[in-house]
Formats: structure tokens, sequence, C-alpha cells
């Protein structure tokens, strides 16, 4: 009795875990997608390790009081302040990070159940390319999130780009969201400083 109940428990515990990831995601995607002109949206079945992710905010972190007179490999728009996680947390996220089971998506996980899962690497897929190369679709790269200790604060990687096309239409980095009156909302964004 007393190990039904533990694995009740576990069972219980991993789906609530997974309904928040969910939620993260789904709460981004309603604003973000709303931004955008598809046809079709295409969603990388593998999902980015979270590690890469932490990697990123890791990076940011470190150049948080980087003065005018160096530069910087991160942009934060808008800036963080305070940081949700601290140069101690970033050590113990790290290490269970790198623990990280390889998850997958799938169609289920979304609300906008007019995205198509594809396990192709789509822009290498000379198959996928014949049926779907046109301006107006698109290919999502997404990270399953990661949380503060204090489960205010989630973070992911987020990759969004035509299929073909522009290049200047791409978004990505590492989504920052914080829960406000029971719904996530993105407070930051961080990416890669690019220098002319």
């Amino acid at each position: 009795m007393r190990y039904t109940l533990l694995l009740l428990c576990v069972v219980l515990f991993s789906c609530s875990s997974a309904k928040k990831d969910y939620s993260v995601i789904n709460d981004f995607l309603d604003t973000e997608l709303n931004t955008v002109k598809y046809d079709t949206l295409f969603v990388k079945i593998k999902a980015i390790d979270r590690i890469e992710g932490l990697k990123k905010y890791e990076q940011a972190y470190k150049e948080r009081n980087y003065g005018t007179d160096k530069l910087r490999q991160m942009w934060i728009n808008p800036p963080l302040n305070p940081w949700p996680i601290d140069s101690l947390e970033l050590e113990g996220l790290k290490v269970q990070l790198l623990k990280d089971e390889k998850k997958l998506w799938n169609k289920s996980d979304f609300r906008n159940r007019g995205l198509i899962m594809t396990e192709s690497a789509v822009h290498n897929d000379k198959e996928f390319l014949r049926h779907h190369l046109r301006p107006d679709n698109y290919v999502l790269n997404i990270s399953r999130p990661f949380y503060d200790k204090k489960q205010l604060y989630a973070f992911f990687l987020y990759y969004h780009s035509p299929i073909f096309g522009n290049g200047s239409s791409s978004t990505s980095g590492l989504i920052v969201m914080k829960k406000t009156n029971g719904k996530w909302v993105q407070v930051s964004w961080i990416e890669n400083e690019v220098y002319y």
C-alpha cells in the first residue's frame, strides 16, 4: 500500500510539473505567434537541451556589470533587475540540468493544434524542403523551461525562423517569463550580441 501511494505521488508530481512547462510555453506562444504572419508552423520534436539555455543565462549574468568599455557577448532586453538566479543557484541548476533526460515535444503539449510536428532537420532535408519551401512556413525549435528556486521565473530557448526567405525575420534567444496574475508573461529576452 505504501509503495502504491508513493508511486501515485510521483506520477501526480510529474504531471503537475509537465503541465506547468506547457503553460509557460503556451502563454508565450499565444502572444508571440500573433505577431507573425504564417501559413504553417513546424515544431521540431526534439526539444533543445535546457542546459544550453542555462549557459546563455550564465554568460549574460557574468556580463551584468560590464561598463561601456567592454564588449558584451549577450544582449538583454530589457535589462533584468534583480537577476532571478544568482551564481550560487546557477551552480545547483547546472548539476540538475546536466542530468536531464532527452525530452520530445508532441502535439498535445501545445494549445495551438495547428502546429505540425517534425523530426526532420528541416533546412537540411531536401525532401522536406521540396514540399514545404515557402516564405510563410516557419520552424520553431524550443527547449523545455527551467525555473528559479522560487518558481516565479521560467526560462527557455526559442528559435523561430522561416523555412525560406529573409533571415532577418528569424528570432532566437533565451526567453525570460514571470508568473503574473496567474499567467506567464515575458519580461526579458537574452540573445547573442551582434557587432557590425
